[in-house]
């Protein structure tokens, strides 16, 4: 039996004990112990013997709950016995799903490296020339003979003239008035549908209008010869033979040769016609200009088409023909001054151009002749150098067009080789890269020659000559 610490404490009491009667508590959360044997027989109707007083016999006292105080702005629900109504807590982010680039990155190495392979297998194959190439000094022994090209012999420098007319004006104050009688003057295009030779009509020519009106040209001009049934012709300015207001007439389909009257089928077939009007014909007074104004004016206006005709003469530089603006010949004329606004006069100039066209053939040709070159039948190009410039012999004697004429170069240029892209490709294709070099010495006008075939694992040229890309460099010049 267990001790009892509290009997040892207080001195025992013989009276005898009372039977307690103890109201029997709620049900607590934990269960009764179950009664011993012992104290089951002693106990009779509601007595209850007093628990045995022990520190065993101690119940530990129930844990409240605290309920947490509610938020200031949380309603609680009194149906719900005082328990607050939280709202449930947001959900949780979801945490993006993380990129992933290495996939990416390995397709766009792969695509770049296929596409440099591609690169490299679909790459033409490439032929670089350098031409032969001969620089010629010129001085005053550099004399030449150029001869129409319908008389040219083979192995001379051949030529066709272009004829031309420009005209410029500029406006300047008037000064008092004068007597002036001024001849009108136009444009025509003169043919000749008589022969296939050139036909030469000297200066003072006239040409008739259906109203008998006379104009004339002003220097010797040549008609070349017609091509099948297609007229030669050329253009020319003609001035009235009397000077008046009648003579400013408009566009004429037919202007007859009375000089030709003697032979009939020179009259029908040599012709005129303007498709402008003619202008400038007076005949009275007229506002006058201070003469070292018109002196000036003058100067400037020649000036202006003398650098309008070299650009033109620059222009009719082609792939077969060679002009060379310093024999360019231009005679200058002067217009009659017209009256303008404001007291003002216009001062008029005009200028027939004479540009002699050179075969590039026949010229560069003879160039190589005078340097001892041997072109081998290949065709040649002329590049103008450092101070190039030619300039006509004079002489009185020789016309433009009909007869020959001398002239000199000066300065340096440069005859180039021309290599045949198209046939040296076709001459390539479908050969091994080691027969590159006897092929290219069957070429002339090579000095120097380069291939790269691809793609690069190839050791023959394609067999289609369009897959083979001919680059023809810049020459270096050789003496």
């Amino acid at each position: 039996m267990a001790k009892d610490y509290f009997q040892d404490i207080t001195p025992p009491d013989d009276t005898p004990k009372r039977p307690i009667r103890i109201n029997t508590p709620a049900p607590s959360r934990r269960p009764a112990p179950a009664p011993s044997p012992v104290e089951s027989e002693d106990m009779t109707g509601d007595e209850v013997p007093a628990p045995e007083r022990s520190i065993r016999n101690i119940d530990a006292p129930e844990r409240r709950v605290r309920a947490s105080r509610p938020p200031v702005n949380e309603v609680r629900d009194p149906s719900n016995f005082g328990v607050s109504n939280v709202p449930p807590l947001p959900p949780k982010p979801k945490r993006p799903r993380s990129f992933r680039w290495w996939p990416w990155i390995i397709a766009i190495v792969l695509v770049l490296v296929l596409a440099g392979l591609a690169l490299f297998a679909l790459r033409k194959t490439t032929v670089t020339v350098v031409p032969r190439s001969h620089t010629i000094v010129f001085d005053q022994t550099s004399l030449f003979t150029a001869y129409p090209a319908s008389t040219a012999a083979s192995g001379t420098i051949a030529y066709t003239l272009i004829t031309s007319s420009l005209q410029a004006s500029q406006t300047v104050p008037a000064q008092g008035t004068q007597d002036v009688e001024t001849k009108a003057q136009g444009t025509l295009i003169v043919y000749n549908d008589y022969s296939t030779a050139p036909v030469k009509l000297i200066a003072n020519t006239r040409f008739e209008s259906p109203d008998g009106l006379i104009f004339r040209i002003p220097d010797a001009v040549v008609i070349p010869g017609k091509t099948g049934t297609t007229p030669g012709h050329v253009t020319v300015t003609v001035f009235a033979d009397q000077a008046g207001q009648q003579y400013n007439i408009g566009p004429t389909s037919r202007f007859t040769v009375p000089g030709l009257q003697s032979t009939p089928a020179m009259y029908a077939n040599i012709y005129a016609q303007s498709t402008a009007s003619t202008t400038g014909g007076f005949s009275g007074q007229q506002a006058a200009v201070d003469p070292t104004t018109l002196s000036n004016t003058v100067a400037t206006l020649r000036a202006q088409l003398a650098q309008e005709a070299a650009t033109a003469a620059t222009a009719q530089n082609g792939s077969s023909t060679i002009v060379l603006p310093g024999l360019v010949q231009i005679v200058y004329q002067d217009l009659p001054d017209t009256p303008a606004a404001s007291g003002s006069v216009q001062v008029n100039e005009t200028a027939q151009i004479q540009t002699p066209i050179f075969d590039e053939n026949s010229f560069t040709q003879t160039l190589a002749q005078s340097v001892g070159e041997d072109s081998g039948g290949s065709m040649l190009t002329f590049v103008p150098g450092t101070g190039f410039a030619a300039q006509g012999v004079n002489e009185a004697s020789s016309t433009l067009g009909t007869d020959p004429f001398n002239f000199q170069l000066s300065g340096t240029g440069t005859l180039v080789w021309q290599v045949d892209a198209t046939a040296l490709s076709q001459a390539l294709a479908g050969h091994d890269q080691n027969a590159f070099d006897t092929i290219t010495a069957n070429f002339p006008g090579i000095q120097e020659a380069h291939a790269r075939i691809e793609p690069f694992w190839k050791t023959s040229f394609p067999t289609n000559p369009a897959d083979i890309n001919v680059i023809i460099q810049s020459p270096v010049a050789s003496q």
